[in-house]
């Protein structure tokens, strides 16, 4: 077989490359792939003798095209609509580039995959539709959640087939081969920027509400926090917002606080590590904190955040939404305490295993 491997590869964003990681690592121990293409934003990392990074130059995509045999649309909510008007307009052509490539491999007797799929929600007519025709050329679809398979359900699609897995970046090797080493008692956080978002909030949130609290937490214990930045670059950037945290935290106490970008995937997953506790906002902030053994409090942007919880058996009082401001105080006292719901009941190796099924496809 030869694959051609699309996605958000290349974005900036650390929950892609930890699923493209996952995707490369399982498909290379499959006999039957003998050589893989892989399409990303950003000059690519060095080719290995079976893998292959190509630009989205056209003439380099025509070329993977007709070479390779099967599509892979790798993991990740790219079908569904939830920003606002400004942001959806940019990822409705997005949603357009996938569905063109799907239809030139079906044109042609090509196999398509699209595997580890978050679908939804779905607001917009215009992406049902989007979403019902692109699936409906696929030779086989994995998701990652139940949630995501009833919301195609109910736009119309063919669910009978589709079978619900763990997210591909519980593939990465670096969660297969975990350190034994104890784990810290840190705490661990994600912020992501809420402007594109469909939550009806801004940045003022975080601000007003979760800087404050972790602020006063810091000034009345000893406790580390550590900030995880999960998407750089000149989009959607995590990084501003999160170094005005960390630069509140400073100044108070420089010895305990620190901010990870992603310049190194595994020296970030081992920083993860020290962290007992994580509250989580992006998707795989959440994922990577479960993998890390993390006791998790869930501040969702989006709707599969709270679908993560029921992937994870995490208590759905594990969830502290933007209008329930008054509240974080307590669920971050709760969480810092060990309360149960706070902890997920899916092992680690279930997930991990549930994940490497999203590849029965290429047995």
């Amino acid at each position: 077989m030869r694959l051609f491997v699309i996605g958000h590869y290349g974005g900036d964003n650390l929950g892609d490359e930890l699923m493209l990681h996952g995707i490369l690592h399982e498909l290379q121990k499959k006999p039957k792939v003998k050589s893989i293409r892989v399409v990303t934003k950003k000059a690519p990392p060095a080719s290995t003798w079976k893998v292959k990074y190509i630009g989205l130059g056209l003439r380099e995509l025509i070329r993977g095209i007709f070479w390779s045999d099967t599509l892979i649309l790798g993991g990740g909510t790219h079908f569904h609509d939830d920003y606002n008007d400004q942001r959806y307009s940019r990822h409705r052509l997005y949603l357009l580039r996938i569905f063109l490539i799907t239809l030139i491999f079906r044109i042609f007797f090509k196999k398509v995959y699209y595997l580890g799929m978050g679908f939804g929600p779905f607001n917009r007519k215009s992406v049902q539709l989007m979403t019902r025709m692109s699936t409906a050329l696929t030779t086989g679809i994995t998701v990652r959640d139940i949630m995501s398979k009833e919301r195609l359900s109910t736009i119309g699609v063919d669910t009978k087939s589709i079978p619900i897995n763990f997210d591909l970046a519980a593939l990465h090797p670096s969660f297969s081969v975990r350190d034994k080493s104890p784990q810290g008692l840190d705490l661990g956080i994600s912020i992501t920027s809420l402007e594109y978002s469909g939550v009806g909030v801004n940045d003022e949130f975080w601000y007003e509400v979760i800087f404050e609290e972790l602020l006063d937490l810091y000034q009345r214990s000893d406790i580390v926090i550590r900030i995880f930045v999960f998407r750089t670059g000149e989009k959607e950037s995590d990084y501003l917002l999160s170094k005005v945290l960390y630069q509140k935290l400073y100044a108070h106490d420089s010895s305990r606080t620190t901010i990870q970008t992603p310049n190194s995937i595994d020296r970030f997953l081992c920083e993860m590590r020290s962290c007992k506790y994580f509250i989580a906002t992006r998707y795989h902030s959440a994922v990577t904190s479960f993998l890390s053994g993390c006791n998790i409090l869930i501040v969702p942007y989006h709707a599969k955040l709270t679908d993560f919880t029921d992937s994870v058996g995490l208590d759905r009082g594990s969830i502290c939404n933007f209008e329930e401001r008054t509240i974080f105080k307590r669920k971050l006292k709760e969480l810092c305490n060990n309360n149960s719901r706070f902890i997920p009941k899916l092992e680690i190796s279930q997930a991990i295993k549930s994940a490497e099924n999203n590849f029965l496809f290429f047995r």
